[in-house]
């Protein structure tokens, strides 16, 4: 009996250990056309997290997007990440939180089927009450792009009751009011090309009494026509430029934190989705960027279609601890994925060719660092949500000829002139 009130109390003390606690709170709303961000706090346990993501989704689609959670600024208990700008999401967004701590041990917020008990977002158009009187008149559900869309509503039972000036029609996340015919008791509203898809709208508006209302959504699905090709292609993305700049005192003896250099950088993100496949595109470019310097600058390109991933340019593999993981590689990712089976395979540039010199006395010397190649593989079986059993093939080596032999070698003469040594500053390593 003592054994088993020892092991339970074990047990305990190693589950305290990797104990993680979460505050959070979900925004109020989701507003059309602006970035959402998310702040979740690390209440206790924060230096066992290793790595951070949110998954998210419009509310009724199947696909979960996946961001990395950063934190605030350094030695903050707060974690953030932006559910970015959305055209449509008329049903809202829902949420989970993910992480790894450093034991390789993955915890979730909500804790148990995140998934199913996701945290959720309500749309801001559709605040107040569903208002049953709005009565859509047109009821062409079914249509292409050469018939052209129209949706034609009416309020006629509650026409005395409305406020006119706040009524607003919500057309694929869009307000269009300002493009519709709007009368004391009814809505029409046209366009002669749409594209091909679904088509959602509703209306918004408050009663003279000052209660909000809102009308259900109503869906209309257009298919191709013949008169042109219209691409069905879904996009946003967001661009950023970050500049600093650095001042200090005259006195030479004054400290300056970090690094005093000006410098200036843009990143740009474009993400897109045509039916079953999302593109991903991340641009990172810094005035610090030096050719003859390990890489600053970051380009990604991915395509992701159900069960495939594939990534192009600079990519952070995962192979496990002991093989490659947070590292930069700047090449080709692939992953094979299914519930029970992942396939991954990487290979590309992990360092980068550079030279250098130095003053050896009187002599001047040449060193450099030999650019370096890694590829690896992994299978995976399980999922990260429960127990797996992975396989990993790493290899890593130093491309013997990325550099010239009078890039690192000098000789060493004696009082005649005749070499008594050959020095290498740098030798080429296999696995390094």
């Amino acid at each position: 009996m003592k054994y088993c009130i020892l092991i339970v109390i074990l047990l305990m003390v190693g589950l305290s250990l990797w104990s993680v606690s979460f505050s959070h709170n979900p925004p109020a709303v989701l507003n059309l056309d602006e970035v959402t961000e998310l702040r979740l706090q690390v209440v206790d346990g924060i230096e066992q997290i290793s790595k951070g993501y949110v998954f998210w989704r419009v509310t009724s689609t199947k696909k979960w997007k996946k961001e990395t959670l950063r934190l605030e600024y350094t030695g903050s208990q707060w974690f953030i990440a932006s559910i970015p700008r959305l055209p449509n999401p008329y049903n809202g967004v829902e949420y989970y939180f993910e992480f790894e701590l450093g034991n390789g041990i993955v915890i979730t917020s909500p804790e148990l089927q995140p998934e199913e008990y996701a945290y959720k977002i309500q749309s801001a158009n559709k605040t107040g009450r569903l208002e049953k009187a709005f009565v859509r008149v047109s009821d062409e559900a079914d249509i292409t792009s050469d018939d052209g869309y129209i949706v034609a509503i009416s309020w006629y039972e509650i026409m005395n009751a409305i406020d006119l000036s706040s009524l607003r029609l919500i057309v694929n996340g869009k307000d269009v009011t300002n493009r519709a015919t709007v009368t004391q008791a009814a809505l029409t509203y046209r366009e002669d090309r749409p594209q091909p898809g679904m088509i959602t709208a509703f209306i918004t508006a408050k009663l003279k009494d000052g209660t909000s209302v809102h009308s259900p959504t109503w869906v209309a699905n257009v298919s191709q026509g013949k008169k042109r090709f219209v691409l069905p292609f879904d996009y946003y993305g967001n661009f950023n430029v970050t500049t600093n700049y650095y001042g200090s005192s005259a006195d030479s003896s004054a400290f300056t934190y970090g690094d005093p250099r000006d410098d200036a950088s843009s990143s740009l993100d474009l993400y897109g989705s045509y039916g079953i496949l999302d593109l991903k595109t991340n641009l990172f470019v810094s005035s610090l960027e030096k050719t003859n310097k390990q890489p600053v600058n970051r380009y990604t390109i991915g395509l992701s279609i159900p069960y495939i991933d594939v990534v192009a340019g600079d990519y952070s593999p995962d192979f496990g601890h002991f093989t490659i993981r947070n590292r930069n590689v700047r090449g080709l990712f692939a992953s094979l994925h299914s519930p029970a089976l992942t396939l991954s395979w990487s290979h590309g540039e992990m360092v980068r060719k550079t030279t250098s010199s130095f003053l050896d006395g009187d002599s001047l010397r040449h060193t450099g660092t030999f650019r370096q190649e890694a590829i690896a593989a992994r299978i995976q079986l399980g999922t990260d949500h429960g127990y797996i059993l992975a396989f990993n093939a790493v290899r890593n080596r130093d491309i013997k000829s990325s550099l010239d032999l009078d890039d690192y070698r000098y000789f060493a003469y004696d009082g005649s002139g005749a070499v008594i040594d050959t020095v290498y500053t740098v030798l080429p390593q296999d696995n390094a």
